[in-house]
């Protein structure tokens, strides 16, 4: 009988510390992970960030760079708990409008403040010109 009342005790305790876990405050996805496309060809890329609602979270920010000097930015307000769980976009880069990415390895980094803290994770896509590589 003890044994099974241990046994209990330890498996209450190991599912409350699982449960008590936090999120992580930030996670971003970017599909497709690399690209074959020909010259001029329009780039497509999904963007998923994922913020556990937080009452301090305050912005996100989203910046993307090649190192061979194409990059930007876009930054958004948050309003705290009321803020979206997940924000996805869509970015279109080509001919029709926006930018016309070279081949490279875009580091694409989301910041997340929360409360005065600056949080922020990274991801890596690529874009290779068929035929030329990066």
């Amino acid at each position: 009988m003890r044994s099974i009342c241990l046994a209990l005790c330890f498996l209450f305790t190991v599912a409350g510390a699982i449960g008590l876990a936090e999120e992580p405050p930030i996670t971003l996805k970017v599909e497709p992970q690399t690209s074959y496309v020909v010259r001029d060809q329009e780039v497509y890329r999904r963007i998923i960030i994922h913020i556990p609602r937080h009452e301090d979270n305050r912005n996100i920010r989203l910046e993307w760079d090649s190192g061979n000097g194409e990059s930007g930015a876009t930054e958004r307000q948050l309003s705290g708990i009321n803020s979206p769980y997940v924000i996805e976009g869509a970015f279109f880069f080509g001919k029709t409008g926006g930018l016309i990415l070279t081949a490279g390895r875009y580091v694409i980094r989301a910041t997340l403040t929360r409360g005065g803290k600056k949080l922020s994770t990274t991801v890596e896509t690529n874009i290779i010109l068929a035929g030329e590589g990066f």
